[in-house]
């Protein structure tokens, strides 16, 4: 390939690579809000933790929406110990406890009334327990 058209190949790389990158990132394409309120609503607490990959899961499908959700953190290091909470806990404190005193010990864990509903990322399973219908 000649010197000059090096550049282009490399620029065209890298713009391709971000565009494949930020379609990994994007929004969900199915509106979640409606479904996150009416399990709010319906007295349903998402139990989990910072590091789980089960609950970033959920949270990565579920997009913005799942910021309407009740979630308690059960880590212990999400504590403010004076400097504020660690980045990592993501504004969350931990509520150790209260999710030993619910025995839950896989994550995420649905609870309601508190009694465990449901352990999993199934969303369809979330919405049975709940009686919230899952959008379309």
């Amino acid at each position: 390939m000649p010197m000059h058209r090096k550049p282009i190949f490399a620029l065209a790389l890298l713009v391709g690579a971000i565009a494949v990158v930020s379609g990994c990132t994007s929004a969900p394409a199915v509106d979640y809000s409606a479904f996150t309120a009416c399990v709010k609503d319906a007295g349903v607490v998402e139990y989990g933790a910072y590091w789980c990959p089960n609950c970033a899961r959920v949270k990565l499908t579920l997009g913005d929406a799942w910021n309407s959700l009740a979630y308690v953190e059960c880590d212990p290091k999400c504590v403010d110990t004076g400097a504020g909470l660690p980045d990592y806990c993501k504004g969350f404190t931990s509520q150790t406890a209260q999710c030993l005193e619910m025995g839950v010990d896989k994550y995420p864990t649905w609870t309601k009334d508190r009694q465990i509903l449901y352990v999993g990322t199934d969303l369809g399973e979330v919405a049975r327990v709940s009686g919230c219908p899952l959008p379309d």
